[in-house]
């Protein structure tokens, strides 16, 4: 009796510690089900016949798919002549070594980077210490001459939750307090980082692991603020009919966001948690009807400045000091396209 009673104070203890440990930032609650996903991201040309509990796209194809494209190596999207990469689980892999997470001297790390990448390779020689040291010095070369030119930039494709259409605007009121309330903490569900499904039998310590985290959060210096998606007429009305024949109870259309990264920040404590903590800026959006990224409906682009020298506190300053970076770039803004007209002016006058 005592023995069983021991391990339900164990078992009891263990679920304590998982649920605390859990990051609750309203980012984190952004996972939908299978259903919600098929009922409302398909392309409105397919059929509505779905399996039940489907999985996200971008996730099915991290935990079945070890292609070149699925490592991210064909993923690569220039919006406003800048390139991003998908925050696939492959290209967040290569986004830590660049921002220098893992250490190169750390054979551990090399060797999951080896796992993780190269499944094929780790699976026929790992438990072969003669063809292994010379295969991981080899990695570790390759990592030590192209780990800084990695991707640092991302795109992340996620699910926007609108509301009724207002025809005399035009537009889809957006309801995602993610998305319309000016939030600056960026901390996408893991599921969008990559990280579900069995990779070359890969599995994440319980502890922190602070070469391969699960979880990030980006501060951003300019705050995600989308009341609303102006939408053509036409296109509205498509979209409307649809959701109607499919009688969905919550209307999504789906949005790419650009992130660009500026500094590592280091590391934010939560309960048994921690994660790390990342700068960056939101370089535009673009608003899709469908999650295929198909049909575009509404794009918007803003202005990226240089990564600030500036030491940020990640205390109870941040929210100032980030506020006050953004009024830097918004002033430089103004500036710049007064000159700009101050010079078109002068030109017009010279000419006349």
């Amino acid at each position: 009796m005592k023995y069983i009673f021991k391990n339900h104070i164990l078992l009891i203890f263990v679920i304590t510690t998982m649920v605390l440990s859990i990051p609750s930032l309203t980012w984190a609650q952004q996972e939908l089900t299978g259903d919600q996903i098929n009922s409302v991201f398909d392309d409105p040309a397919e059929s509505n016949q779905h399996d039940q509990g489907a999985k996200l796209p971008d996730a099915q194809g991290a935990q079945e798919d070890e292609s070149e494209e699925a490592k991210g190596t064909d993923d690569l999207i220039t919006f406003k002549g800048i390139g991003y990469r998908k925050a696939s689980f492959f290209n967040m892999v290569k986004f830590y070594w660049a921002i220098g997470l893992p250490d190169i001297k750390n054979n551990e790390h090399v060797d999951t980077f080896i796992q993780l990448m190269e499944c094929d390779l780790y699976e026929k020689y790992h438990e072969n210490e003669f063809e292994w040291g010379p295969l991981r010095e080899t990695m570790r070369e390759y990592l030590k001459e192209n780990s800084e030119k990695f991707a640092k930039n991302l795109y992340f494709d996620l699910p926007l939750e609108v509301g009724i259409y207002n025809v005399e605007k035009d537009n889809f009121v957006v309801l995602n307090k993610n998305f319309n309330s000016g939030v600056r903490e960026f901390f996408p569900h893991p599921v969008y980082l990559g990280w579900n499904g069995n990779f070359c039998g890969y599995k994440r310590p319980f502890y922190f692991d602070e070469s391969y985290p699960r979880d990030a959060l980006f501060l951003l210096t300019r705050p995600i603020s989308i009341p609303n998606v102006k939408v053509d007429p036409a296109e509205a009305q498509k979209l409307v009919k649809i959701w109607a024949e499919k009688k969905v109870e919550t209307r999504y259309l789906a949005i790419r966001l650009y992130i660009n990264y500026n500094k590592f920040l280091g590391y934010r404590q939560q309960a048994y948690e921690k994660y790390p903590v990342y700068l960056a800026s939101l370089g535009g959006y673009e608003v899709y009807s469908d999650f295929n990224m198909n049909n575009l409906l509404y794009t918007k682009s803003f202005k990226i400045k240089e990564p600030s020298t500036k030491k940020v506190n990640l205390g109870s300053r941040i929210a100032t000091e980030l506020e006050e970076q953004a009024k830097e770039s918004e002033n430089s803004s103004n500036t710049n396209k007064e000159n700009e007209a101050n010079q078109e002016e002068k030109t017009m006058g010279e000419t006349q």
